[in-house]
């Protein structure tokens, strides 16, 4: 089992945050595990209760809606997906900036 480490980084991500109760969590995943893999953990484990709050599919929202970095990385979506997980790696989940 690797650990990694994700972030979910904005206030305003609020429906996200209460679903999985915490800010910054450290998620067990098995070797081999990508980053769709962890996202998907993630919606097995706080799925329902985020779609409770907010009436949206937590996978899809997050993968659609939402920046994903891995080590401060921005990753296109959905092609780096696919990208293995290391021991150590951070993860943090963003809503997009926009400015005006």
């Amino acid at each position: 089992m690797l650990m990694v480490k994700l972030e979910i980084d904005s206030s305003r991500l609020i429906p996200l945050r209460e679903a999985v109760g915490t800010k910054s969590l450290l998620m067990d995943v098995p070797e081999g595990n990508t980053v769709n893999d962890m996202i998907l953990s993630l919606d097995e484990k706080f799925g329902s209760a985020f779609k409770k709050m907010s009436g949206k599919e937590l996978y899809d929202r997050v993968v659609t809606r939402y920046n994903i970095f891995l080590n401060n990385k921005a990753l296109w979506l959905p092609q780096q997906l696919s990208i293995t997980l290391k021991n150590g790696d951070e993860v943090k989940i963003l809503l997009p900036s926009g400015g005006g």
